[in-house]
């Protein structure tokens, strides 16, 4: 169990919640959802999407929320303790997890640098000429340092003083800042276009299997499920934490801030194309050419244009700490709890390792979307398949469903035992399927792991 020396436990259930919510919410929220849903038939891609969330994304939720909550450990032991020949997957996750905040924290960085930019719009009338400048430029290595920083003295701190606190102040604030650009973009010429073009359903999509399936990767992604995190900051709760309850809000809570996100952004584009008289078309992209070079251009024509920046990058810092920092803990608290170390010194070691990691990610960009690709694309839905196989069929998904509601106001049915044992594998398993068609040295790593799932059912029945 985890104990005030490792870091203590989160004092109220409002507190876990939030750093949940926070751990969900990430860049991904402000600059991936909007352009999918633009990409895969606009509003009709909302269909697949719910369906996902309430099928997938609240199930996996749950399970991950209730092994936390019923071993009372951080992942690599809370799965031993369920299935003690998996610890290893539970390693897996965490370093997984550490690797991509090694490169997450390198582009928070481009974010805090570009706040500063933003009371004077430094930029000019060439955001990409200028954020090529940038990159080459020795800010990104010193706003790198400054990030991991700020993750260590958050971490260092522990859960109560730490990470709690923060997020009580970073969540709120996402939504009231969120808000704030949703309620100023709506009342600019030309957002209700940029409204047609996010929410417009084309009905005829659906019947695109690979729409279906961007809608279950977005749901598992963006709830932060196969990190450990999740696991982690579950077992830092009371034992009778109500699991189906909490994991609903968080997940409620992840898709609402990403569907206001959306409106942010797509009034706001709305707004160029209709002073600018370029389609919509032509300004829509995704992920960090978002960010930092079609954004900028906007912030340029708009009316309180400083304000609107500065709003922006500190929504993309708060969004993006909140998620850092339960990276660096999900890595931590197991290190913590199985070797005795002291919270500061594994804290002080991870951070320094990863500010040696991040180095190549500070000094050439162009790495970062090479290893996302390795780390998230191929690694998370093969830790969430191995996931679900291990607790829906060595453990038993009908004793996890036991606990959940013996804690729970509300009872889940023998629906979610098939999803946690049929469905979420089949998709997840369709998913992994492509990314080997794509990858087919793929087949070692997935034999590999099947044969650990096999050897961990047959030495719990022999």
């Amino acid at each position: 169990m985890v104990t005030k020396s490792m870091g203590g436990g989160w004092t109220t259930r409002t507190g876990f919640i939030l750093a949940a919510i926070g751990a969900a919410i990430g860049l991904g929220n402000i600059w991936r959802f909007p352009y999918m849903v633009y990409e895969n038939g606009g509003g009709a891609f909302l269909v697949p999407y719910f369906l996902a969330l309430f099928l997938i994304g609240i199930p996996m939720m749950m399970l991950e929320l209730g092994v936390g909550g019923k071993t009372g450990a951080t992942t690599p032991l809370a799965i031993k303790k369920t299935v003690r020949e998996s610890e290893f997957l539970g390693w897996w996750a965490a370093i997984n997890g550490f690797i991509v905040l090694t490169y997450y924290i390198v582009i928070l960085g481009w974010a805090l640098s570009y706040l500063g930019y933003s009371f004077t719009l430094a930029w000019g009338r060439e955001p990409n000429l200028f954020f090529g400048q940038f990159l080459g430029s020795y800010y990104p290595l010193i706003a790198m340092l400054i990030v991991w920083a700020i993750n260590f003295i958050i971490v260092r701190a522990g859960v109560e003083d730490g990470l709690e606190k923060t997020n009580k102040f970073f969540v709120p604030a996402l939504w009231i800042i969120v808000i704030m650009m949703v309620v100023g973009s709506l009342t600019l010429e030309g957002a209700s276009s940029g409204l047609r073009w996010y929410l417009k359903p084309d009905f005829s999509s659906l019947l695109d299997p690979n729409i279906w399936m961007n809608a279950c990767g977005q749901v598992f992604f963006s709830l932060s499920l196969a990190f450990g995190t999740m696991i982690t900051y579950a077992s830092y709760q009371p034992k009778n934490s109500d699991v189906a309850k909490n994991a609903s809000i968080i997940a409620l809570a992840n898709c609402g801030f990403s569907l206001l996100a959306g409106f942010a952004i797509f009034s706001t584009l709305g707004h160029m194309s209709f002073v600018s008289g370029m389609p919509i078309t032509d300004l829509i992209e995704e992920g960090t050419a978002l960010a930092f070079i079609t954004f900028p251009a906007v912030l340029n024509i708009l009316p309180f244009s400083i304000i609107f920046s500065i709003l922006f990058f500190i929504l993309l810092i708060f969004a993006g700490l909140s998620s850092s920092v339960s990276l660096l803990e999900t890595t931590a608290g197991p290190i913590i709890e199985k070797f005795n170390m002291s919270r500061e010194k594994t804290v002080l070691i991870l951070t320094l390792v990863g500010c040696l990691m991040s180095l190549p990610f500070a000094l050439s960009a162009g790495n970062i979307g090479f290893v996302d690709e390795i780390v998230s694309t191929y690694g998370l839905p093969l830790i969430g398949f191995a996931e679900v196989m291990i607790f829906g069929w060595v453990y038993g998904a009908n004793k996890l469903r036991s606990y959940i509601n013996e804690v729970s106001d509300f009872k889940i049915g023998r629906w979610w035992t098939w999803m946690i044992k049929i469905v979420i594998p089949v998709v997840l398993g369709y998913g992994i399927l492509g990314n080997i068609l794509k990858q087919p040295g793929l087949v070692i790593v997935l034999v590999i792991i099947l044969a650990a799932i096999l050897a961990s059912i047959n030495s719990r029945f022999s």
